[in-house]
């Protein structure tokens, strides 16, 4: 059996690796059977699924396996059909999962073409990439089974998991095992912050050890992963306090930071700001830019 299958990292580390125990499982349950039942799938000689399986394969010679190769307009179809497929199969914990299906949304954006062979294009064609990104949202949601808005969580929180994977892979698989401290919302909100504060960040969740009881959090690493958040949106304030300050004299409370107070704060960081009962006092009219 030819054995230069050839392993593209691109492809290798876009799936959530498994568990120390799931490939100890694996790796016997092949070496008792004495083959691979599941092809190994490739494209162009590039493993798109088994990498495990072909992990187990070299280190066992003479266990028996087989390929199936299969045609993909591009790679990121082929990373689509990867993610897709790794949804129907796989036991994925609820961070995987979600990180799987923002992929997969990520994916069928960037493919060739994108949806547009099964889409309709009746509605609004004089603005075809969002209309590409609704019907893409849109398919995945009845293949997948969650709704629209969620798809779109979903994409965000892929966004800000890979920001912390280029700061430190062992972060974001924590991230994705659910063992950081963070919450999916604080996940989200990773894409819009600088680097210096995503290694704060990284810093934090690789010192949080999951295996403390909550009743001692307060010593837990997971506190100073919320002290890090507080300083950067302590940051953000000043940041955004500055700017307004030098573009606008506003003789009231800047626009941007009456949002930042009264709307992002209290709705993606609630733990240290409790949602406000915002009313018309707090809205801004969109025809002038106020507060009313």
């Amino acid at each position: 059996m030819d054995m230069m299958l050839k392993v593209d990292p691109e492809f290798a580390g876009k799936i959530p690796p498994i568990s120390d125990e799931e490939f100890r499982q694996l790796r016997e349950n092949i070496l008792e059977a004495g083959e691979v039942y599941e092809p190994i799938v490739t494209w162009n000689g590039v493993i798109v699924d088994g990498h495990n399986r072909w992990k187990v394969i070299q280190e066992n010679p003479e266990v028996r396996w087989r390929t199936r190769e299969m045609e993909f307009a591009d790679k990121w179809a082929a990373f689509s059909w990867m993610y897709r497929n790794q949804l129907g199969r796989r036991n994925l914990t609820d961070e995987q999962r979600t990180y799987t299906i923002g992929k997969l949304y990520e994916a069928r954006k960037n493919s060739i073409g994108g949806d547009r062979r099964s889409q309709d294009f009746s509605k609004d064609q004089n603005d075809p990439l969002k209309n590409d990104a609704l019907n893409t949202a849109a398919k995945i949601d009845k293949e997948v089974g969650v709704a629209e808005p969620t798809v779109k969580r979903a994409d965000l929180f892929a966004k800000g998991v890979d920001a912390i994977r280029e700061a430190n892979p062992e972060a974001a698989d924590k991230i994705l095992a659910g063992k950081s401290g963070l919450t999916k919302q604080e996940v989200r909100e990773i894409k819009n912050m600088e680097p210096e504060e995503v290694e704060k960040i990284t810093e934090a969740v690789i010192a949080y050890d999951a295996t403390k009881p909550k009743s001692s959090e307060k010593s837990n690493a997971i506190a100073e992963v919320r002290a890090q958040m507080r300083q950067i949106r302590e940051m953000v304030q000043k940041s955004v306090a500055n700017r307004s300050a030098a573009d606008e004299p506003a003789p009231d409370k800047p626009k941007s930071k009456l949002i930042l107070d009264t709307v992002f704060l209290p709705t993606f960081y609630p733990h240290f700001y409790p949602q406000r009962n915002i009313t018309n006092r707090y809205s801004l009219s969109r025809k002038t830019g106020k507060a009313q």
